[in-house]
């Protein structure tokens, strides 16, 4: 949902980006975060599949801090954004 939400609003910058000049930066910003959100879901279905306990806790922790970095970012980038539109 989250990559989702990404492309949207890469589509969004296209249109806007007629009406008002909107910097490229959020292009690059959102195309690293749906591949940070995407690395995360990777990463916790992985964390799902995996029989070792360990392993388990390491690739779900490091998929939940990938997600929360990359939903962090999602709302940077809203900022920045929101900013260059008004």
């Amino acid at each position: 949902m989250m990559i989702g939400m990404c492309l949207t609003l890469l589509g969004l910058i296209r249109v806007v980006e007629g009406v008002k000049s909107v910097s490229s930066m959020g292009d690059e910003l959102l195309a690293i975060n749906a591949i940070g959100f995407l690395a995360s879901s990777i990463l916790s279905y992985y964390a799902v599949k995996e029989t070792d306990g360990a392993r388990k806790r390491k690739k779900g922790r490091a998929g939940d801090i990938l997600f929360s970095a990359s939903l962090c970012l999602l709302a940077v980038i809203c900022g920045i954004l929101a900013f260059d539109l008004l």
